[in-house]
This record gives C-alpha cells, structure tokens and sequence, in this order.
C-alpha cells in the first residue's frame, strides 16, 4: 500500500493500527526527500482496519492538503519459450554440367551417388502457458480519525527548537495557583465566581521526565445559570520537555481527557489562534466528552511559561449541548493569565506530595460531577 499526503504546507503523516487515534504507529514519514516536504509511507499491510493520520510538522500550521492511497498487486511472470532445432538437409549428388548445343552430359553417373532427399522443414509449434493468478488484495475500509476535518489537519507536535530542554541548575520558587485563573483573568466574560479548587497535588504521568505538580479552580456565572461552567489548571514539571508534552501534545490531550475521567472522546478537533500566541506556545481544541450518560462540550486553550516551566489550561465547559461555548472567551482568559506571569507575579513555595495518578481522575470526575 502506498500512501501520499501533498500540500503547501510541510506534512507529517502516521499510519495506525486498529480504527482510532490511539493505535501503534506501524509507519511515518515527514519528507519524501530533501527538498521535498510532502510525505510518503509504502508500507506492506494484512488484512485489518488501519488509521492514516495526516498532519503537518510545524506547531499550529494549517493549509489545504491531498491525501492518495493506492493499493498494489503482484504481476503475473514472464512466460520463457525453447524452440525446436531445424534438422541439418540430408546431402545430394551434384547436378551434372550440360554440354553445348544441348549434348547429353558425358561422363557415367555413379550408380553409389545417394539420392537427393528434401528433409521437410520441422514447424515451431507456438508455444502455450498459463499464467499464474493475480493475487488479489483485500480492500481496506478506510477508517478517518473521528471527525477531524479536512482541510483542517489534525495537529501533531514537534519540538519547540528555541525552548530550552535542559532540566534547571535549581528549582524556582513558584505557586502554581498563579498559573490557574483569578478573578480579573474572567472580567468581562461573566459575573464568574469561585466555587471550588483542589491541590496543589504532585504525581507521575506517563511519559513524562519526572513529578509534576497540579492545582484545579472551578468558576460559575453567579447571575446565570446556562453559562458556561470554566475549569482552569496550573502546573509546574521538572522539565520544559514535559511541560511542553503534557501541555501542548494534541494527541496526549485528547487520551488524557479519556484516561482521566473513565468517559469516551466522541469528536475532537484542533482550534487555531490568530496573532501573538500566549505565553512559549499554544494549543486550542475543542472535545465532546461522553461521561455517565451525559455529554460535555469542551473549549479550550493551553499555553506554557518556559522560563518557569509553568503550563496552564483554561476550560469553558457546557452540558448537553449542540453548540460549543466560544473559543475566544476560553483565549482571552489565557492571554490574561500569560501576560500575569510575564509581569514576574510574586509567587511562593511550599505543596505537599501524594504521588497519586487517582487524584488528577477525581478532580476531574469532580468536576463533570458538579456541572451536573
């Protein structure tokens, strides 16, 4: 099988097994060549479901692509033919010389002289073969990763070449609560007030350099109830590696949020910001998450503060809706909250240590629980 994804932009493509996001990667390709910045996977597949996932290799890049997928099949050989040798013509006597004037030759013949025989010439029978079966190939039932729309790609992350990844010479003092919402990042988006927060808590994630530590507030609109409930996150890793993984990975967010609260992702897509992006860098998306029989419509924004190696969510969450809460309102809050850190907040040390992964699922279940 022979995949091409082609565009403007510089493409990344994946090949998955199993129908979803979330299958091993059997194959990828980001250039077909130097100079080439399409990508190309032939890959020699069995019969089964598979996942292309198409995207592109810059962080927040967009543009119209064409996705190709050619199946191959194995050629029949080349029929060989061995011709049948042409016997050598038996000799004959010579043929006497006549005299002149018509004079019967002279001389006597010799009566020991063989006969002249014409041996007939051995026709070359065209030769017959048949010719080996063409092997089909199954037909792949192309499987699209859920609702992620073209030419909209689906976001797959590179690293953040001017971001340092070395861990820190020292640990600065940071609380994390500045990096989760306040009270002025909200103004102007609703009469939003404080009703609950958790942590800070420390704990592993997978995949992750080390310990990272979380804190959770939750904000509701005092004069209406039908507004958006919003869930903000701070952070702090060991290293701006993990940070920019857990944060930032569009791929690990859409899983987390499936991981975390025991629920189905039902449709998922990557939103794009216009302008300066907050903070060290950025991710939009927007998620409908299926949780105890009810479903959450999700819009949210996440950047990282490098230099503190600080991440920070902001979530705007509707219950059982069609619609999704605005984009722009969840962008805003971040941007406020991102300029707060790049003024230099006074912050503060001191959290205590769990270690448990339970603790990011409870909060989170919490949380679907009280919008309820």
């Amino acid at each position: 099988m022979s995949i091409d994804l082609t565009s403007e932009t510089d493409t990344y493509l994946y090949l998955r097994e199993g129908a979803g996001w979330d299958g091993n990667v059997i194959a990828e390709n980001d250039d077909v060549s130097a100079g080439n910045y399409n990508s190309r996977i032939e890959q020699v597949i069995q019969p089964g479901d598979y996942t292309i996932e198409a995207t592109t290799y810059g962080l927040n890049s967009s543009g119209d692509f064409t996705l190709t997928v050619q199946f191959g099949v194995i050629s029949a050989p080349t029929p060989t033919m061995t011709p049948t040798p042409i016997p050598t013509n038996t000799p004959i006597a010579p043929t006497p010389t006549p005299t002149p004037d018509g004079a019967q030759p002279t001389g006597t013949p010799d009566p020991n002289a063989p006969t002249a025989t014409n041996t007939p010439i051995v026709s070359i029978p065209t030769p017959t073969y048949t010719p080996t079966p063409i092997a089909s190939l199954p037909t792949a039932t192309p499987t699209p990763t859920p609702i992620v729309s073209i030419p909209t790609p689906t976001y797959t992350p590179t690293p953040i070449v001017s971001l340092p990844t070395a861990t820190p010479t020292h640990t600065p003092s940071i609380d994390i609560t500045a990096a989760a919402c306040q009270s002025q990042d909200l103004a102007g988006l609703g009469n939003y007030a404080l009703y609950d927060t958790y942590g800070p808590e420390y704990y592993n994630p997978p995949a992750s350099d080390g310990t990272v530590a979380y804190y959770w507030n939750r904000w509701r609109d005092a004069d209406n109830p039908s507004a958006p409930l919003i869930v903000c996150v701070g952070a702090q890793y060991d290293t701006v590696r993990s940070a920019r993984w857990d944060t930032l990975d569009y791929s690990n967010a859409i899983q987390s949020y499936a991981l975390l609260s025991a629920g189905e992702v039902a449709e998922h897509r990557q939103m794009f910001l216009y302008g300066d992006l907050p903070g060290d860098g950025a991710l939009a998306l927007q998620l409908r998450l299926l949780y105890d029989g009810s479903a959450f419509n999700y819009s949210e924004v996440r950047f990282i503060d490098a230099g503190r190696r600080l991440g920070s969510a902001v979530a705007f969450v509707l219950q059982d809706g069609a619609a999704y809460p605005p984009i722009a309102d969840a962008e805003t809050a971040a941007r406020r909250i991102a300029a707060r850190l790049a003024a230099g907040q006074p912050t503060q040390s001191g959290f205590g240590l769990s270690g448990l992964w339970d603790m990011l699922q409870s909060a989170l279940r919490t949380s679907l629980d009280a919008i309820r």
